[in-house]
Parts: C-alpha cells; sequence; structure tokens
C-alpha cells in the first residue's frame, strides 16, 4: 500500500482524509495536522519555511505527501522544487469543467484567512464575467464543526437562504471543511445546484502522481 501523509494546518484535513479513505483505501492515509505557527505566518516565505520545517520528518519516507488545505497548498511548488525526489500534491478546486452555458450567479464560500491569499483573487479572476456572492464565513468553523448540530444547523441554514432569491447555480467550496455543507447547500438551493470543490481534482491528481488507474 501506497503510504500518504495529508498535511493541513486547520480542521480540513479530516475532511481529505475521510475521503481518501473511503475513495481509495488502497492507500495508507496518515493525517499530520499542522501547528498554529503556520496560520500566524503572514508572508508566502515564512509560511513555506514553517510548512517544511513540519514536514521534515516525511520527507522522502512517504510515497506522496498531500497538502490538505488551500492555505498550506499555496507552497507546494515551493515545496516541489526543494525536494524534487519527493511527491507532492496540493488541494484546489476542480476549474477545469467549468461550463459558461451553465453558470451565471456563483457563491464562494472561504473564510477571511483564504479571501487574503494570492490564490483567492486568482480563483476569481475564473468568475470575473459573473455575478459573484461572498458570504462573510469567519463565524462559520464553529457552527460547521459542531457535529451535534450538523445537518440541523438552523443558524447556517438561515444565512444561506438569504442568497435564495439570487438564483444560485454554482458554488465553489475552498475551505475543505465547509464540504460538511454539502447537504445544507442541497436543500437551500437545490439538487440542481453545481458544487466545485476538492474531491474530484484531488483524487485525479494523486492517481496521477502514484501513477494508478480510475
Amino acid at each position: 500500500m501506497a503510504k500518504i501523509v495529508v498535511f493541513d494546518s486547520g480542521r480540513g484535513g479530516e475532511e481529505v482524509v475521510k475521503y481518501l479513505e473511503d475513495e481509495l483505501p488502497i492507500l495508507e492515509v496518515k493525517r499530520v495536522a499542522g501547528s498554529e505557527e503556520i496560520e500566524a505566518k503572514h508572508t508566502k516565505y515564512g509560511m513555506c519555511v514553517a510548512i517544511e520545517h513540519e514536514l521534515l520528518p516525511y520527507i522522502f519516507k512517504v510515497d506522496l505527501i498531500v497538502l490538505g488545505g488551500f492555505l498550506v497548498s499555496q507552497v507546494v511548488e515551493w515545496l516541489q522544487s526543494k525536494y524534487p525526489g519527493q511527491k507532492f500534491v496540493a488541494v484546489k478546486c476542480d476549474l477545469e469543467e467549468l461550463s459558461p452555458t451553465m453558470m451565471n450567479n456563483v457563491m464562494i464560500l472561504a473564510d477571511d484567512k483564504l479571501k487574503k491569499t494570492w490564490q483567492y483573487r486568482r480563483l476569481k479572476m475564473n468568475f470575473k464575467d459573473y455575478n459573484v456572492m461572498e458570504p462573510q464565513c469567519a463565524h462559520w468553523r464553529e457552527l460547521v464543526c459542531d457535529k451535534t448540530i450538523l445537518g440541523m444547523n438552523l443558524r447556517l441554514k438561515n444565512e444561506l437562504a438569504k442568497y435564495k432569491s439570487d438564483k444560485i447555480d454554482t458554488i465553489v467550496i475552498m475551505n475543505t471543511y465547509f464540504t460538511k455543507l454539502e447537504e445544507n447547500l442541497f436543500e437551500v438551493f437545490g439538487r440542481q445546484i453545481w458544487i466545485i470543490d476538492f474531491k474530484k481534482k484531488l483524487r485525479k491528481d494523486i492517481n496521477e502522481a502514484l501513477g494508478l488507474k480510475e
């Protein structure tokens, strides 16, 4: 079995691990949660150094390192250039299948930290010709991660319902732990909603990195 480390600095890594264990059971997956020091870094280079330091015990000792959150995924190219013998994969939204004919009103779910990144700004460029809505999601972390009310969170449903009249057709989920909201999103906006998240792209990238067949 190929050994994989999923490294993340937030709470979303558990969603990535769960997805991989369910979809690719031929892999041995271990989650490594980064320290709060990483999220405290305000420069890309500072983040690179902090992540490198925490990944050193695993580099060249596992088959693949997955950067399991959009925040840490920003440093994947830097790590690849410094450790060309180690395989890295970063969590990304699958934007390759964007269909302009299907899209008019796009909602992007991202917390405040992600909204400050270059990756977020680059993602928004893909939707420059559409009506884009960006809910304030900073306080959603606690609500989403409260497993006792997951699926019955009326406060979240009420906040999402504010956008129901905007005829949302596409939702981009950037924070991996927001994928827990998918059933809420379908309930509020209908099953016809098109959700773009990390899952399909991550599976494809891992298969390519490890030479696996679909």
